[in-house]
């Protein structure tokens, strides 16, 4: 297998363009030299409105999901996965980033990824030098070891929570193998989109009776099934036909 560049940094957001604006100014302002071994994919995941976002000279793939599927997190992975070229791929919510170290360490690791190693990231909130726990839903892992795990189940999609967790119960079930990377992810205090229920009830029920079950991956990891659109690179940034 061919791969592009080093690193695909996949992320999703809903209803929360600023947040995503913030991110992306922040990743532009990193090096040409690590700008070269990566590869930002954003996803809109049917927020209400769209916009136009300005990623500077980043390599990206700028989506839209047009269909508005609650809790559509896995899906929005999964897409965003689909269209990755990187030998290893990285995962995040909109309200974390890696700083230029950060890159410059994850660049390093996925050069050396075996496709049975998932690392996930001590945190830290933005000016604050002490550690928190790290969050099941940042990871790195290989593009092989992704697809042949399955990625995303989603049935977890429409209701909150779990796909993080059972995601990483399939990769555990397969042999997979769960470390930190000593190096930190910054988590933005109070960016997550606000006002949704975020209730658990349904999805954990799913999550035990899967656990329960003898579940076979899907290779490729599926698809959701949603109309999405892609960016283009105007003079005031990536946007898409119906805002230009």
């Amino acid at each position: 297998m061919t791969f592009n560049v080093q690193l695909s940094y996949v992320t999703h957001f809903y209803n929360n363009l600023e947040q995503a604006r913030r991110v992306a100014s922040m990743l532009s302002k990193v090096p040409k030299d690590v700008r070269d071994d990566i590869e930002v994919i954003f996803i809109d995941d049917g927020s209400a409105e769209g916009g136009s976002i300005d990623f500077g000279e980043l390599n990206v793939k700028y989506i839209r999901i047009l269909d508005d599927i609650p809790w559509n997190q896995a899906g929005a992975r999964n897409l965003g996965f689909s269209l990755a070229s990187g030998r290893g791929v990285f995962f995040t919510d909109i309200d974390h980033i890696l700083d230029e170290e950060g890159l410059r360490n994850v660049i390093a690791a996925s050069t050396k990824l075996s496709d049975k190693q998932m690392y996930r990231f001590g945190r830290r909130l933005i000016g604050v030098r002490e550690f928190i726990h790290s969050h099941v839903n940042t990871f790195l892992v290989s593009r092989k070891g992704f697809e042949s795990s399955g990625g995303y189940d989603l049935d977890f999609t429409g209701a909150y929570g779990h796909e993080d967790t059972f995601l990483e119960f399939v990769w555990k079930l397969k042999g997979g193998i769960l470390a930190e990377l000593s190096t930190a992810v910054l988590l933005f205090k109070g960016a997550g989109t606000a006002g949704l229920s975020r209730s658990t009830e349904r999805n954990e029920a799913l999550l035990h009776r899967k656990r329960d079950d003898r579940y076979v991956p899907p290779s490729p990891p599926r698809l959701p099934n949603v109309r999405w659109i892609a960016a283009t690179k105007t003079a005031s940034g990536h946007s898409f036909a119906s805002e230009s």
